[in-house]
């Protein structure tokens, strides 16, 4: 008897995996084409660029895209994107992966600029906008799990009770995949704590290194861009960053609206992420997407193809140690900051 359609054999080359395709707001699915082909409004939602007929806008940029200007555009292609965009992009072929990075034309966040109103997760899994629901002066504080920066974060709650300024509010953001692994460093607080296990607040804010603070007034805008500063000196003689000057500065601005003084000289020091930084973040996102899905082999190859394209991004390689299951508080952590030290020639840095 000929065997039946049930019996035949599937040769899995004929039925390929779906793309799953990666951006800085969110993922979608990208068919299961050669290269995936993606809606518009998956486009806009998964880069943060609006389509128009003039191009692909953000802000007050607009990049001129040919599809968009001819009006008859329902899907665009993944190449045709990054091409609009000058955005990075890694590609896993095997595993049928594409992450799209930053573009080449984001701003740099700097003093006087508007803060982007990046849409996280809090640790429920309900999603608000960063900003949302706060009219006063907000910092911002940037940590991680796997950052000695997080026992600040009862710290900071204490800070703000005993200033008992309501103008002042603390906005935490964890740079961590899982909500399981922030809650025990901030049972203490009431204020909000989002998580940005798809690195969209990174990305938008230039985040490279926890604990980073970032103040914003009541407009919407930045006072004081990217900095690493602390609540209190308890690791002060490993990182060499006294936490008082800040303190200071910060209670003056709430209570005498007074900016910092090293605001310009944090403006100079920021700079757009290089295209090869920008590759390194598309590509830990690849790694996230493995190691959620079990794949530590192939986690661990897109964790180092990250760091070498990024070797400078703390929340890169350090993260990369904590999602492939090793100590990100181990002696390859101390190996490698030593090393960072010696070719960068920095102080002490953040633990």
């Amino acid at each position: 008897m000929s065997p039946g359609p049930e019996n035949d054999e599937i040769n899995p080359a004929d039925h390929p995996r779906e793309w799953v395709v990666l951006g800085e707001q969110g993922r979608c699915p990208g068919g299961h084409e050669d290269r995936p082909v993606i809606s518009l409004m998956d486009a806009a939602r998964l880069t943060g660029w609006t389509p128009k007929p003039q191009g692909w806008c953000r802000d007050e940029i607009c990049r001129p895209s040919r599809r968009l200007a001819s009006g008859d555009v329902g899907e665009i292609t993944i190449d045709e994107l990054v091409v609009d965009l000058g955005a990075a992009v890694m590609i896993d072929d095997e595993h049928r992966i594409i992450s799209i990075g930053g573009s080449e034309s984001a701003p740099a966040i700097a003093p006087l600029e508007a803060a982007p109103n990046v849409n996280l997760p809090k640790l429920d899994g309900a999603r608000a906008g960063l900003l949302d629901g706060t009219d006063g002066k907000r910092m911002v504080v940037a940590f991680s799990s796997w950052c000695g920066c997080r026992y600040d974060l009862p710290l900071w709650q204490r800070f703000v009770d005993e200033m008992g300024d309501p103008s002042l509010q603390i906005v935490a953001v964890a740079i961590d995949q899982n909500p399981e692994d922030v809650a025990p460093w901030v049972e203490d607080v009431t204020f909000d704590v989002f998580l940005d296990p798809e690195r969209s607040f990174c990305d938008a804010y230039g985040i490279t290194n926890v604990p980073t603070v970032v103040w914003i007034d009541e407009g919407g805008d930045v006072v004081r861009s990217n900095s690493i500063e602390f609540a209190d000196d308890t690791f002060v003689d490993f990182h060499g960053s006294h936490s008082g000057p800040h303190l200071d500065q910060l209670r003056s601005w709430v209570t005498d609206d007074r900016a910092p003084d090293d605001a310009e000289d944090l403006r100079a020091d920021r700079h757009p992420a290089t295209a090869a930084e920008r590759e390194g973040r598309a590509a830990f996102r690849i790694a996230t997407e493995l190691a959620a899905h079990g794949d530590r082999p192939a986690a661990t190859e897109w964790v180092a193809r990250a760091e070498s394209l990024a070797p400078d991004d703390f929340t890169i390689w350090r993260a990369g140690l904590q999602l492939i299951g090793e100590d990100p508080f181990g002696p390859k952590f101390f190996e490698r900051y030593e090393a960072w030290k010696e070719r960068t020639g920095q102080a002490p840095s953040p633990i």
